[in-house]
């Protein structure tokens, strides 16, 4: 069974059979990601939300030190290892290129 996931705007990101399954982002490397879930047993997931970390939304993991600087919604913030530990991401397949003709 696959679960399909949507980014905000709506678009669908693509399976990708080959990938192992969502990571908790405390343990990615640097690199961009699309955020899957959040664990609401270990923190509010209100707190991540207001931070712009909501599942389906693209952000990118510039440093994985701690606290880890994530880039999200336009903003630079930096979370915890352990908030980190709490949200599931997978890696952003690029966007196909549009296809273009001469007519």
């Amino acid at each position: 069974m696959s679960i399909a996931i949507r980014y905000d705007d709506g678009r669908a990101i693509p399976p990708n059979p080959t990938a192992a399954g969502p990571a908790a982002l405390a343990s990615a490397a640097p690199g961009h990601f699309v955020c899957t879930g959040i664990d609401d047993s270990a923190m509010s997931p209100a707190r991540m939300k207001s931070l712009g970390v909501c599942v389906g939304r693209p952000l990118e993991l510039v440093s994985s030190g701690d606290p880890m600087i994530i880039r999200v919604c336009g903003s630079t913030v930096g979370i915890s290892r352990q908030l980190a530990a709490a949200v599931s991401v997978v890696p952003e397949t690029p966007a196909a290129e549009p296809i273009t003709a001469d007519i």
